[in-house]
């Protein structure tokens, strides 16, 4: 395909298509001011070159007449004048196209970069565990650029210069035809030849420019998410290096593009003002008087001016389009594929009543196929204000269990219920709302603790009472108000690298806290913390036993004691259910074999509670 232009008029929405038509026509009227601006200047150059036409040229001396002028002279200045103020007038009506185009073609690189970041964010979780992160930013931050200002944009480049070209040719024609002819196939035919010799060769550098692009984004975020490993072990040389050989790459194409975009140009000045000086000798040779030749001059001169920046254009965005035809084919796909998804999810808003338990029913669920179930018909519930421990080896399934109890991940058979309803698309926002997550790795904004305590709240609808209350309840209070330079307003930096792993790790249990939910979910929450702070923390927490619903993965097993009841997974499957007691007496191995070693005895004293996960 030469444009893909069916694949980029898909993804406006139905405003851009009309702001495109009008675009059309403000481009097709600039196209009629520049052949003004053109025709203007041919009666002006011929009075120049013969002033006696005033009186022989019936149109001019109806003019002339109309004026009441008094000199011959005066009417030259007066066309002169008016010559230049036609080419002023075409000039204001293309820099007014210029800028709707740019305007148009930043304006819709917002929209889509916009849509793009929420196609990609409505997206169900499944969907982040097989695609990169660095592509998703890529496509987001760069990517919609090249498609709305370097295709879009040089798209209307082509349509607007065409115009231009197709006027002032029909223009030349009525004048000269065969100078007209001339003039089109020396210019236009080294356009065309250009295109038909590099279209090949745009098409494979514009593929490895998309990988290099991708590879860039993918190697400066490994490194700089991981800079602490990065440092530790002395590879920074490793990941420049990476990272120096496709930026190499990604110029190379770059610099390939640009080279072929404006070759053609260089051959064509020569051939434009060659032409002129071949038409002058002609002329010359056939004796013919300086009068006559004048306005073909100036007509040829002016019309090739205006005609070969055109040309150049037209071509310069016919190659970069199809440099950048991968991006577009990439980002199409992408919308028509996930789109679908997109639509399927509610905006988030209703209310989803929790009053009696959640059920696991009949539950079996799997990644992919070749590595078989990690949840193997489970069916547990677990009741409203039931305070509830989970246990089990790496790979029994916990962390899979609690993400399908955040409605992150759908069962492959079976069903999640509350109160009796399965959780889908349409309830699944409103069920999160009623969440509180506390993951063993707490995602840090680079803000304040305020900010990040309320998080997803902007900054001027902070309910400052609930995150001092929140913080209050993770222990970290005093930490905030006594340590912290501006307290609550103090900015924690990139990923909470001013804070320590266990204030993280408090910050994103107020977190969980600050919007006061009824389901309670710590997965490895106080893993960071020590044996004191972690004991301040879960009295905290205890005393909301019974006033919400708490499920939590221990790290030790002593945590569990008051719990409720206990679950042990193994494989997939809930081996044992009871309180911690009663597992003790009837699945003390059981119960020491799912904890794992690290975890020290099942006897270990500690910390009462029904503590973060193992």
């Amino acid at each position: 395909m030469l444009i893909p232009a069916r694949q980029l008029y898909s993804l406006l929405t139905a405003s851009e298509k009309r702001y495109l038509y009008v675009l059309a026509v403000m481009l097709t009227g600039m196209a009629g001011f520049e052949v003004v601006g053109v025709a203007s200047v041919m009666p002006f150059l011929a009075l120049v070159g013969d002033p006696q036409l005033v009186t022989t040229n019936r149109w001019m001396a109806e003019v002339y007449n109309w004026f009441g002028l008094e000199s011959e002279k005066t009417f030259v200045i007066y066309c002169g004048l008016f010559s230049l103020a036609m080419l002023l007038v075409s000039n204001g009506v293309r820099f007014l196209a210029s800028w709707a185009q740019l305007r148009f073609a930043h304006m819709t690189n917002y929209a889509l970069s916009t849509r793009l970041f929420r196609l990609y964010l409505m997206q169900p979780y499944s969907f982040f565990l097989t695609h990169n992160s660095s592509e998703i930013g890529k496509n987001i931050l760069n990517e919609a650029a090249v498609v709305t200002v370097d295709m879009l944009f040089r798209m209307l480049v082509i349509v607007s210069r065409g115009f231009i070209i197709v006027a002032i040719l029909t223009f030349m024609f009525i004048q000269a035809p065969l100078i007209s002819l001339v003039l089109f196939s020396c210019f236009g035919g080294c356009y065309v030849l250009a295109y038909l010799f590099t279209r090949k060769t745009m098409a494979r550098v514009g593929h490895k420019r998309t990988r290099a692009m991708s590879d860039r984004f993918r190697i400066a975020g490994d490194a700089f998410r991981g800079i602490k490993a990065v440092k530790a072990a002395n590879c920074e040389r490793h990941f420049f290096d990476l990272f120096s050989g496709v930026a190499h790459v990604y110029a190379r194409q770059c610099t390939i593009n640009e080279v072929v975009a404006v070759s053609p140009r260089f051959v064509l000045e020569v051939i434009a003002f060659g032409s002129m000086i071949v038409l002058v000798l002609f002329f010359f040779v056939t004796d013919r008087a300086i009068g006559q030749i004048l306005p073909l001059l100036g007509m040829y001169a002016i019309g090739g001016f205006k005609m070969m920046p055109a040309l150049q254009q037209m071509f310069a965005a016919v190659t970069n389009i199809r440099f950048y035809a991968p991006t577009l084919r990439q980002l199409h796909s992408d919308f028509n594929e996930y789109r679908k998804s997109e639509a399927a999810f509610s905006d988030g808003t209703g209310m989803f009543g929790f009053n009696d338990g959640i059920r696991f029913r009949d539950v079996s669920f799997a990644y992919d196929a070749e590595s078989g179930n990690v949840l193997e018909n489970m069916d547990v519930t677990i009741f409203r204000n039931e305070m509830v421990g989970i246990v089990g080896s790496t790979g029994s399934g916990k962390t899979t269990a609690i993400d399908m109890l955040l409605g992150l991940i759908v069962p492959d058979k079976g069903a999640l219920e509350v109160d009796g309803r399965p959780l889908d698309p349409g309830n699944v926002w409103a069920w999160r709302g009623q969440i509180g997550y506390v993951p063993q790795n707490i995602n840090l904004l680079d803000d304040t603790v305020a900010v990040n305590i309320a998080f997803g709240v902007a900054s001027s609808d902070i309910d400052r009472e609930r995150v001092v209350r929140a913080a209050k309840i993770a222990n970290i209070h005093d930490h905030i108000m006594h340590n912290m330079p501006d307290g609550y307003e103090s900015v924690v930096g990139e990923q909470g690298v001013r804070l320590s792993g266990g204030q993280r790790q408090r910050i994103g249990i107020a977190r969980a806290l600050y919007h006061d939910p009824e389901l309670l979910i710590l997965d490895e929450a106080t893993s960071a913390l020590d044996t004191e702070t972690e004991k301040g923390v879960m009295e905290s927490i205890k005393t909301l036993a019974g006033k919400k619903t708490i499920v939590m993965i221990a790290h030790r097993i002593s945590t569990l004691s008051d719990c409720d009841r206990v679950f042990i997974l193994d494989n997939g499957r809930v081996a044992a259910v009871g309180s911690y007691e009663d597992l003790l007496q009837r699945n003390a191995s059981l119960l020491r074999k799912q904890a794992g070693q690290n975890l020290g005895p099942v006897h270990e004293p500690g910390v009462s509670g029904c503590g973060e996960g193992v």
